[in-house]
């Protein structure tokens, strides 16, 4: 894919932890893009480079506060789902990346990478979403934080394909940092 979309990582799940950021500094002179607003706070990104700015799991393990946790996989399509939940509204509250929560949204690409420690204690889901535009991640913020609000305090009980299941409390999300 030639053409250049704006990375929009605004759309991480509240319930699973998850840690997505990037501190750099690079050469250069800064210009104001095309479709700036409150989500514009990176450069603009082609689908192909998602990946560099994914944390590596030694930042990964520096977050958690543990030396422990290990990378299970890394992902550049969108996870199916083949469980089903309690509240199907909730799935992008419970999961961070699932194609439940963004399916018609108009994601142009994906890219993630899944972290857990010894005993599965901590599990970490760092995904990046992209969208064709400012505009288009606007609206599934919107949609994305109504859905989680409505979720607060909720349980929510995913049920696995192997009919193991799990039980979600649904607390409020946090903003840091803007």
């Amino acid at each position: 894919m030639q053409r250049a979309i704006r990375l929009r990582t605004a759309l991480l799940a509240a319930t699973i932890m998850c840690v997505s950021g990037c501190i750099s500094t690079v050469a250069g002179v800064p210009r104001v893009g095309g479709d700036r607003a409150p989500l514009s706070f990176g450069p603009d990104l082609a689908a192909a480079h998602l990946g560099d700015v994914l944390l590596d799991v030694a930042t990964v393990n520096r977050f958690m506060g543990t030396n422990d946790m290990t990378e299970l996989r890394t992902y550049d399509q969108m996870p199916g789902d083949d469980g089903s939940y309690s509240d199907g509204a909730c799935a992008g509250a419970v999961f961070n990346t699932v194609e439940a929560a963004y399916k018609g949204s108009g994601y142009v690409a994906t890219k993630g990478a899944q972290y857990s420690d010894a005993g599965s204690k901590h599990y970490v889901d760092e995904g990046l979403v992209a969208y064709g535009s400012g505009a288009d991640a606007r609206k599934v913020l919107a949609s994305a934080q109504n859905s989680w609000h409505r979720c607060m305090g909720k349980h929510v009980t995913y049920k696995a394909k192997n009919d193991s299941s799990i039980t979600w409390t649904i607390r409020a999300p946090v903003t840091a940092d803007g």
